[in-house]
């Protein structure tokens, strides 16, 4: 049965965001760009929560790679929405276990 993200895992995937999102360069990102694609494709949480993360991993990949702020805008604030979706959706604590 599918599930929310923990507060725990929201942190990583926020981290790994912000890391692609304040890169100089798509190279200097490459583990995180991955982990944020694994973690799409691997965590077992509601089946639209995974389509918003994995929009965000595209979000943060394509932020990485651009240098005019004007473009790169773009794609920070589309990254933006789709974590203030994931937070939005209502967070698990840790330990409890939806049953």
């Amino acid at each position: 049965m599918s599930r929310n993200l923990t507060q725990k895992e929201f942190d990583e995937i926020a981290t790994l965001s912000r890391r692609c999102i304040d890169a100089y360069k798509q190279a200097d990102v490459k583990n995180e760009i991955s982990r944020l694609k694994f973690l799409a494709s691997t965590l077992d949480i509601d089946p639209y929560f995974r389509g918003v993360l994995s929009e965000l991993a595209s979000y943060s990949q394509e932020a990485a790679k651009q240098k005019p702020h004007d473009v790169k805008d773009r794609w920070v604030n589309a990254a933006m929405q789709s974590l203030y979706k994931l937070k939005s959706s209502g967070l698990e604590q840790e330990g409890n276990e939806n049953v």
